[in-house]
């Protein structure tokens, strides 16, 4: 097997994980505990790109993801195919929110459920404003004399991030790669009109329950969210405000529920990677879960950007970055 990728570089080797991602989790298993097992013979042979000498696997192989590639790692989408199957989170425990393997589909089996952007090794810029501070994986208590890359019972990814408040909607034009879209909750008077089909495309790890986007901001946008800033290790204190309290179960989303957009990058000349998150509780640090992924169109030719992609990086760049965890 590692004849087969001899003469890949890491940018290549990155592309065809991802593509072996696409395939392998379109795979149902029995047993949950079975899932990242399964894949162990694949991870040992692209082991060979991303492990240095001095290098335990076990601290590079995450849940499914490579800590050299995390930040673009982090930009998977389920692609649901309407009708087959249904995202949810896999029961029993089966990986972190920010691992693909941690989502499960009811129904039948789609074509390919997880999916990364195409040549996403050579097109992904990683933001200024994203940073890995710290990631692990813990390994199941009857795995770890097996495998160091089998079944996980707990990870978390430690990161310095901004994060933008928002809420869910269904997309306007069904007919584009996902169904749902966001509207920020903070107001801008400098925001600019933009044409409907380029709101981004959310595309949820979890089921929910949405109410078509307003054509006008919602009542929710005209309270100021104060942003956040700091950093809890350098003991600044934070200061926000919910406008929307979290009325929804665990796992289940609605149109009520505040989310956070979470920039990682961009594709080059295209649009914004980001993940959608959902805050679950206030340790000593913020932690939130994974519950989507957000991608825009950028304009046709001759344009820079979308107005949706000026107004939401007007935000970035005001916004302070935090420490949170991901879980």
């Amino acid at each position: 097997m590692n004849e087969v990728f001899y003469d890949l570089e890491e940018v290549g080797a990155s592309d065809c994980w991802h593509h072996f991602v696409t395939l392998f989790s379109s795979f149902k298993f029995k047993h949950a505990s079975d899932y990242l097992l399964a894949a162990s013979d694949m991870v040992y042979c692209f082991s060979w790109y991303f492990l240095n000498p001095d290098e335990q696997l076990g601290q590079l192989y995450l849940a499914g993801l490579w800590l050299p590639n995390l930040p673009s790692d982090l930009c998977w989408w389920v692609e649901v195919i309407e009708g087959h199957c249904a995202p949810s989170r896999a029961k029993p425990y089966r990986a972190p929110t920010w691992s693909w393997a941690s989502v499960d589909f009811e129904g039948e089996s789609p074509c390919r459920p997880v999916v990364y952007h195409s040549n996403f090794g050579e097109k992904f810029e990683q933001s200024a404003k994203f940073c890995v501070r710290y990631a692990a994986t813990h390994m199941a208590p009857l795995i770890v004399k097996r495998s160091a890359y089998g079944s996980v019972c707990g990870g978390l990814i430690r990161i310095k991030c901004i994060l933008i408040a928002a809420q869910i909607f269904t997309h306007p034009y069904l007919e584009v790669d996902a169904r749902h879209t966001i509207q920020f909750l903070e107001a801008d008077a400098l925001d600019e009109d933009y044409d409907p089909y380029f709101w981004p495309n959310v595309y949820l790890d979890v089921q929910g329950s949405f109410e078509p986007i307003m054509s006008e901001p919602s009542p929710a946008a005209d309270v100021l969210d104060l942003p956040i800033a700091g950093d809890l290790e350098d003991k600044v204190s934070l200061m926000s405000i919910d406008v929307v309290e979290d009325k929804t179960p665990e796992d289940y989303l609605r149109s009520d529920t505040k989310v956070w957009i979470c920039m990682v990058g961009n594709v080059v000349e295209g649009g914004i990677c980001a993940l959608v998150l959902k805050e679950r509780e206030k340790a000593n640090f913020r932690q939130f879960e994974r519950v989507g992924y957000l991608h825009n169109r950028v304009g046709a030719v001759g344009f820079e950007k979308s107005s949706w992609q000026n107004n939401f990086m007007r935000r970035a760049e005001r916004a302070g970055q935090i420490v949170i965890e991901i879980v």
